[in-house]
């Protein structure tokens, strides 16, 4: 394989060879030279109007020794000679022979044959040209298309920059000094007239005698050649600091370091190498560990940048450099801060108890210890504490956190037990006809005030338990007004998933209301269901206040404690919405909840106003007996009586009833 390739290099080169001695005799036509031998074909570029240079030192690639040689520049096109000049051996090296003007109607193709005069041997060297305008561009442009160089020089120096273009430029420059053109200096791509202790010297170099902080910036030199310029390089000067003269000092941030075992660490300490650019190179750092009379280097490391490891995987330790160099003019503050501090760094990857004790951080120069300082590493003994500082803080916030979601949950108990109800909670069998019993009080003898708030607080729990869904029974619309009124209550009752009585003061003093309430109160015991009191303002004052003279009374305050208790305002800012919430969740929850009403969507009580043409209220007991209104005598039977309505006539306007005797009782008088 090795055989095939270099096979096939070589032949690539014969071709490569041949290509060029063809182009060359096409060049040639049998003009110049015929003894002299063609070794290349360059082809380089050239611009219009500007000079260009030939180099007649080619021979330095030959090993033929030759005491003289003879550089003959000719045209080809013309064949006439342009340079012929002999020169020993030794003066021959970087001589060049310049073109003054290039022309671009011209054949621009030219020999330069290298003669040995004692030899007598010729060497051949075909140059093209191609011939272009110049791209004029302005500074700033100049510099975009080529980066600066840069170069850092000190105060006080001597600076001095030549103007030519670098070896890899495309395009380079051909001037010949002591001929037509002029090299034009800027800084900043501004003139360099105004700036101090700048001058051009006759070989058109920027010299500056003594370099100063007003001096850094990017330098820039031109040629102008016929009134066209082209600049040839940029370059940055950076002016820092004296060389510092003074001793260094290090000095390390914490002298004390509280550690924890299996935990990193890290010691940083300010070393300070003087007002001025120090010479890193010439400083190194040594971290030791002193164990009484014994010093043991752990970590060394110099001003190269590299972190270093030290004696062991786990320790390393760090020392970089930067040091000021101004590109700018800089400010007075910014002079005064050219001190040089650096941070340096030891750390130790996972801490553990054979590297407690103490350190010394050296700072060495040329093997000279120049400064020092100690630091001590001992264990913590309060990271448990922490620990349990931590624990008890968070178990306290944990608390904190528990009753505060606990308030917001006593807060809002009713509405979550509420959708807990309507998302989670278990249906009650839909066994009976109504969803509620209601009971309530209402006569023409009660006050104004007392009946429009019995009127409104039925009419607020009637309409929102059928918009809830439920039907209702309603004892004074659908019950029957006769001495079948316990028997038809009784069993309308059973018929009821609950029994919802409207608790106001009028209710309290008659007779038939607290026996209807006692006997709801024993039915829902029997049936293990809560009734619902809806307590209109005034209500539990009024109880209260009987509780301690009358058993009934205290009867119904244990009642309400055991049932749910409602209460309904006519305020204007009485929460309507949560009132009928505290319905819905008194009431069951029932799979079919119908809002079908028995005949008509209103009560009874609110159809009419029981006012009858005589003005007179009549009353009947079940035993015939017939008392004055409001004062009703206790049945032997139920313990209680039955009101009725009588005309003057004594007869009752409800059917179905039969009456034993029915007396009429007017206001002055009682008929028995």
């Amino acid at each position: 394989m090795k055989s095939i390739g270099a096979f096939v290099v070589t032949t690539l080169l014969l071709v490569e060879q041949h290509a060029y001695l063809t182009q060359a005799a096409q060049i040639n036509k049998g003009q110049g030279n015929s003894s002299c031998l063609t070794q290349k074909v360059f082809t380089e570029p050239a611009h219009s109007g500007w000079p260009h240079s030939f180099s007649c030192d080619q021979t330095i690639i030959y090993d033929e020794f030759s005491e003289e040689w003879t550089c003959v520049l000719t045209d080809a096109g013309s064949g006439e000679v342009i340079f012929n000049n002999t020169w020993s051996s030794d003066d021959i090296y970087d001589t060049k022979h310049f073109l003054h003007k290039v022309h671009p109607n011209h054949s621009n193709n030219y020999y330069l044959d290298l003669v040995s005069s004692d030899q007598g041997t010729c060497y051949r060297y075909v140059y093209r040209l191609n011939v272009s305008e110049l791209e004029e561009m302005t500074c700033h442009e100049s510099m975009t298309n080529y980066s600066p160089w840069h170069e850092k020089t000190e105060l006080d120096k001597v600076l001095i920059l030549e103007c030519f273009t670098g070896e890899d430029d495309p395009h380079p420059i051909h001037a010949q000094s002591g001929h037509n053109h002029t090299v034009v200096w800027r800084r900043n791509c501004t003139d360099i007239k105004n700036i101090t202790g700048v001058e051009i010297n006759d070989k058109n170099e920027m010299v500056i005698s003594q370099v100063s902080y007003d001096h850094p910036g990017v330098y820039s030199c031109a040629y102008v050649i016929n009134g066209q310029e082209r600049f040839a390089f940029h370059q940055k000067i950076c002016v820092k600091p004296k060389i510092s003269k003074g001793l260094p000092k290090i000095k390390c941030l914490n002298t004390r370091h509280r550690v924890v075992l299996g935990q990193p660490l890290l010691i940083e300490c300010v070393l300070d190498l003087g007002n001025g650019y120090a010479q890193a190179f010439d400083h190194a750092l040594k971290w030791k560990k002193v164990r009484g009379v014994n010093v043991t280097n752990v970590c060394m490391n110099n001003a190269q940048g590299k972190t270093m490891n030290g004696t062991e995987s786990r320790l390393h330790c760090n020392f970089t450099t930067k040091y000021p160099c101004f590109l700018h003019v800089p400010s007075k503050e910014e002079r005064a801060q050219s001190r040089f501090t650096t941070t340096v760094r030891f750390w130790i990857d996972n801490v553990q108890e054979a590297d407690l004790g103490t350190y010394v951080v050296a700072v060495r120069k040329q093997r000279i210890e120049m400064a020092n300082d100690t630091f001590l590493l001992e264990l913590d003994q309060e990271p448990h504490v922490i620990s349990i500082n931590y624990i008890v803080l968070i178990c306290l916030s944990c608390f904190v956190l528990f009753l505060i979601v606990v308030c917001f949950l006593c807060w809002h108990r009713f509405y979550l037990c509420l959708y807990y109800k309507r998302n989670f909670g278990k249906y009650e069998t839909d066994d009976k006809k109504y969803g509620a019993f209601i009971s309530y009080h209402f006569s023409t003898e009660m006050d104004k005030f007392a009946q429009q708030q019995t009127r409104d607080a039925t009419a607020a729990t009637l309409s929102n338990l059928e918009s809830l869904g439920y039907r209702v029974y309603d004892e004074n619309r659908d019950g029957f007004q006769s001495e079948m009124r316990v028997d038809s209550s009784m069993n309308a009752m059973r018929q009821c998933h609950r029994v919802v009585i409207v608790l106001t003061p009028e209710y309290l003093k008659d007779h038939w209301s607290i026996f209807c309430l006692q006997k709801s109160f024993h039915s829902m015991i029997e049936s293990n269901h809560k009734m619902i009191f809806v307590i209109v303002p005034g209500t539990r004052e009024y109880i209260k206040q009987h509780s301690n003279v009358d058993e009934t009374h205290l009867m119904i305050r244990r009642a309400l404690k055991l049932n749910h208790d409602i209460q309904w305002s006519e305020n204007r800012n009485f929460d309507k919405r949560r009132f009928k919430l505290e319905l819905e969740w008194a009431m069951p929850k029932l799979a079919t909840q119908r809002s079908v009403r028995h005949e008509s969507t209103t009560s009874s009580l609110l159809s009419q106003q029981y006012t009858y043409t005589n003005g007179f209220h009549r009353t009947m007991s079940v035993e015939t007996e017939v008392t004055e209104a409001g004062s009703p005598s206790k049945l032997r039977a139920g313990g209680g009586t039955v009101h009725m309505f009588c005309d003057r006539a004594g007869n009752l306007p409800l059917e179905h009833v039969t009456v034993t005797s029915c007396s009429v009782v007017t206001p002055t008088s009682r008929a028995d």
